[in-house]
């Protein structure tokens, strides 16, 4: 038995049980719980973004990279849909943000202030 005991994407219970695996699993109905396995799940991807981006073989590397933003931008909007936004509004936001305190493209770093 191996304990997993974080939230999955919905098509992973029939992916289990078509590969023969007997698995357990639970909806979770507390919003603030729901929140919490959000945010546990956010730093389980971007471990897991560390990691493709550790890949040595460029191929891999690559997709592995694509397929990590791609689940953190599903825990992204799941989360944003549980506080009660869209994603429209989330992008609308960060446009907003972006053009009235810039993006982190230019990787400013700062130190302190006094």
């Amino acid at each position: 038995m191996k304990r997993h005991n974080k939230l999955v994407r919905k098509n992973i219970p029939g992916i289990c049980k078509a590969n023969g695996q007997q698995a357990h699993f639970h909806v979770i109905e507390d919003d603030g719980e729901y929140l919490d396995a959000l945010f546990r799940k956010d730093v389980e991807e971007t471990d897991e973004l560390k990691d493709a981006i550790a890949e040595e073989d460029p191929e891999i590397r690559r997709a592995s990279i694509l397929g990590e933003l791609a689940d953190k931008s599903e825990v992204l909007i799941a989360t944003a849909e549980a506080l009660g936004f869209t994603p429209a509004e989330v992008e609308v936001a960060r446009l907003q943000k972006l053009n009235e305190r810039g993006g982190f493209g230019e990787r400013i770093f700062l130190e302190f202030t006094e």
